[in-house]
Protein backbone atom coordinates (compact mmCIF):
# COMPACT_ATOMS: atom_id res chain seq x y z
CA UNK A 1 0.00 0.00 0.00
CA UNK A 2 1.07 3.56 -1.14
CA UNK A 3 2.10 6.36 1.43
CA UNK A 4 -1.16 8.05 -0.31
CA UNK A 5 -3.42 5.62 0.20
CA UNK A 6 -2.62 4.83 4.04
CA UNK A 7 -2.85 7.86 4.63
CA UNK A 8 -6.27 8.90 2.80
CA UNK A 9 -7.85 6.06 3.91
CA UNK A 10 -7.09 7.00 7.30
CA UNK A 11 -8.12 10.43 6.72
CA UNK A 12 -11.61 8.62 5.51
CA UNK A 13 -12.16 6.64 8.37
CA UNK A 14 -11.74 10.15 10.66
CA UNK A 15 -14.22 12.26 8.55
CA UNK A 16 -15.63 10.17 5.59
CA UNK A 17 -18.17 12.78 5.01
CA UNK A 18 -15.75 15.12 3.88
CA UNK A 19 -13.46 13.04 2.58
CA UNK A 20 -15.73 11.94 0.51
CA UNK A 21 -16.77 14.70 -1.20
CA UNK A 22 -13.61 16.40 -1.71
CA UNK A 23 -12.73 16.74 -5.86
CA UNK A 24 -9.29 16.44 -4.57
CA UNK A 25 -8.53 15.28 -1.48
CA UNK A 26 -4.62 15.64 -1.28
CA UNK A 27 -5.63 19.62 -1.46
CA UNK A 28 -7.58 19.60 1.29
CA UNK A 29 -6.51 21.24 4.12
CA UNK A 30 -5.79 19.02 7.44
CA UNK A 31 -7.46 21.76 9.59
CA UNK A 32 -10.93 20.69 7.64
CA UNK A 33 -10.07 17.14 8.17
CA UNK A 34 -9.13 16.63 11.60
CA UNK A 35 -9.32 18.18 15.24
CA UNK A 36 -6.43 19.44 17.42
CA UNK A 37 -7.09 16.00 19.25
CA UNK A 38 -7.81 13.95 15.81
CA UNK A 39 -4.38 15.47 14.34
CA UNK A 40 -2.06 14.33 17.78
CA UNK A 41 -3.90 10.81 17.24
CA UNK A 42 -2.76 11.32 13.04
CA UNK A 43 0.52 11.99 13.68
CA UNK A 44 1.13 9.11 15.91
CA UNK A 45 -0.34 6.66 13.28
CA UNK A 46 1.58 7.72 10.83
CA UNK A 47 4.77 7.24 13.69
CA UNK A 48 3.61 3.46 14.35
CA UNK A 49 2.59 2.99 10.71
CA UNK A 50 5.49 3.90 9.10
CA UNK A 51 8.02 3.73 11.51
CA UNK A 52 9.51 6.98 12.02
CA UNK A 53 9.91 9.54 14.70
CA UNK A 54 8.09 12.94 14.18
CA UNK A 55 10.09 15.47 15.72
CA UNK A 56 7.82 18.91 17.50
CA UNK A 57 9.66 20.78 15.43
CA UNK A 58 8.71 18.86 12.26
CA UNK A 59 4.90 19.78 13.11
CA UNK A 60 4.23 22.34 11.40
CA UNK A 61 2.35 24.46 8.14
CA UNK A 62 4.73 23.06 5.90
CA UNK A 63 4.51 19.64 6.38
CA UNK A 64 1.32 18.92 7.72
CA UNK A 65 -0.85 22.22 5.93
CA UNK A 66 -2.41 20.00 3.25
CA UNK A 67 -2.85 16.15 3.04
CA UNK A 68 -0.33 16.56 0.39
CA UNK A 69 2.13 18.22 2.09
CA UNK A 70 1.84 15.92 4.78
CA UNK A 71 2.14 12.77 2.17
CA UNK A 72 5.64 14.18 0.59
CA UNK A 73 6.81 14.78 4.51
CA UNK A 74 6.22 11.22 5.22
CA UNK A 75 7.99 9.95 2.11
CA UNK A 76 10.80 12.02 3.10
CA UNK A 77 11.07 10.66 6.28
CA UNK A 78 10.62 7.02 5.36
CA UNK A 79 13.16 7.31 2.54
CA UNK A 80 15.53 8.46 5.46
CA UNK A 81 15.37 5.21 7.33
Amino acid sequence: MTVEKTILDYLEDANPTLLGHAAEPAKLKMRRVLDSIGMLSFLMFLEQTFGIRIRDQDVVAENFDTVSTTISYIEKRVDKT
